[in-house]
């Protein structure tokens, strides 16, 4: 009953939450180099608030509104990091079909700065609102119970899937908290990684508040905060 009961909540907030909920829809595959689905990827979006998930069947999907957005994925592998970066411009409700491809980081240099926001093509056709307040309210219904049903295994995948990301990150931010203040440069030299897979890492623990990151000539410089 308590779970039926929680259901119910949550479609009362769905319904409340409609105009948000009338926006568009990103989804896609996502692939490694040789075009393989990479099942078990984390994916996410800088909406408000940030969504994140975990690809499990190489597929994922989220809902957003009108915006400009930025789209990554990451995936890891016996100690090597797959990555991509998609800047992407929502310019009305409708479903967007984005497709990603991952690299090793070892091999590609994706920048990691902003070089403007690119509006994205594959727009399938603005949908039916009526039809997706039906729809959507089951799906509501339906995730729940799944959730419920898989809580135990996400939790245990999650787990797999976080742990060589940790291991990295823990030791690039050791070295910075031990040093106190130190270039990126020196970071790269220390742990043996690519400049790709640095910055990826420092951009991480930055977005958490734990570094501060100044830049300083074609370089930066990586001070400590806490955490």
């Amino acid at each position: 009953m308590k779970k039926v009961f929680f259901v119910l909540i949550l479609f009362v907030f769905f319904l409340a939450s409609l105009n948000s909920i009338y926006g568009a829809k990103v989804y896609g595959n996502v692939y490694g180099p040789g075009l393989e689905l990479l099942k078990g990827s984390i994916v996410e979006i800088n909406s408000t608030p940030k969504q994140v998930i975990v690809a499990d069947n190489g597929d994922y999907s989220f809902n957003v509104d009108v915006g400009n957005y930025t789209l990554s994925a990451r995936y890891y592998y016996k100690g090597n990091i797959f990555y991509t970066k998609e800047n992407i411009s929502i310019v009305k409700d409708g479903e967007y079909a984005i497709d990603l491809l991952l690299f090793d980081v070892m091999d590609i240099d994706f920048g990691f700065n902003d070089t403007g926001i690119n509006e994205v093509g594959g727009l399938v056709g603005e949908t039916n609102k009526n039809l997706i307040f039906i729809v959507i309210g089951v799906v509501v219904v339906l995730v729940v119970v799944y959730l419920f049903l898989r809580k135990k295994w996400k939790k245990k995948e999650k787990k797999v899937v976080y742990e060589v990301e940790d291991e990295i990150k823990n030791k690039i931010f050791n070295i910075i908290k031990r040093e106190r203040r130190i270039t990126q440069k020196e970071i790269r030299q220390k742990v043996g990684m690519s400049e790709a897979k640095v910055s990826l890492v420092i951009s991480e623990l930055e977005d958490e508040g734990k570094i501060k990151k100044i830049k300083k000539g074609r370089g930066n410089i990586i001070i400590y905060k806490g955490g």
